[in-house]
Parts: structure tokens; sequence; C-alpha cells
């Protein structure tokens, strides 16, 4: 199997962990809505509002390290389909092209999902999480060393062979 497909695989991968980021976010907000109605109300026990709360309060720190470790195993996974597709030669030429898309694609995916945490109702949620901040922010470098690792990789590969 030839192809230079790792720079779309790349894409691919980003835009699966932006997606994820932005259900993180939309989730944290809905539970801190739905939380606060839960704390309003007369009909829970101060124990179960409690555990609720708690429950709550921990969300951002838990999937704010989530999003680092699918960050870490999409790049694990991305390095490991660049090692195992044969590639040919000539097909570095193309795959070039396909960086500089990918390079673009990467930046229109990591403003939409500024242009989306930024939005008056996510950013007091968006806020609480450090590290996905900090990873979208430097999607595009972080992107570009991803694909360009993966080209290595794959091309590293194919010259060994």
């Amino acid at each position: 199997m030839k192809k230079a497909n790792f720079a779309i695989e790349a894409v691919t991968l980003i835009v699966i962990l932006l997606a994820f980021g932005l259900v993180v976010v939309i989730g944290s907000k809905m539970a801190t809505e739905v939380n606060t109605q839960i704390q309003a109300s007369n009909q829970l026990s101060p124990h179960a509002k409690t555990i609720i709360d708690d429950a709550v309060t921990g969300y951002p720190s838990l999937f704010d390290n989530l999003f680092v470790v699918v960050f870490v195993l999409i790049f694990m996974a991305g390095l490991a389909s660049a090692f195992f597709v044969d590639y040919h030669p000539i097909i570095f030429y193309l795959s070039l092209l396909l960086i500089i898309i990918f390079t673009l694609l990467v930046a229109i995916f990591g403003n939409v999902f500024d242009d989306i945490t930024s939005n008056s109702q996510l950013s007091s949620e968006a806020v609480k999480f450090s590290m996905m901040n900090f990873i979208t922010q430097h999607i595009l470098i972080i992107g570009i060393v991803m694909v360009f690792t993966m080209a290595v990789v794959a091309f590293a590969k194919a010259r060994s062979d």
C-alpha cells in the first residue's frame, strides 16, 4: 500500500482533538448550569447536592488532563500509522503540497475553536481548562511538528526498507 496520507490523517487527528475539546467545554457549561439549578432545588438532600457539586467542581481538571492524554494518544496513533504504511519516495513531493494544505486547515480549525470558546457564554468555562487552552492556542505549531514528525517517520522507514 503506497500513499501519502499522513497529512490527511494529521488533519483528521487535529479535527478529532478540537472536536473533543469543544464537547468538553460545552459539557462543562451544561454541567455548571445543571448544578446551579440542582443547588437551588429543595428536592435533594444536602449530601446529594454536595456530591453533585464536587463532581461538577472536579470536571475541569479531569477533562483537562484527559484532553492531554487524548492528544498524546492521537499523536502516537498518527506516528504508528505513518510507520506502518509504505510510501514511495516520489510521494515526498506530493506530501509537501499536502503539508501546506494541512497547515492552512489547522490554522482555520484553531481559529474556529478559539472563536467558539471566546463566545461570551462559553468563555467563563473555557478558562478553566488551562492545558487545553495552551494546546489549542498553539495548535498550528503543534500540528506542524506532528505532520513533520509523521513525515520523517514515514520516509525514514521507507528509506530503510
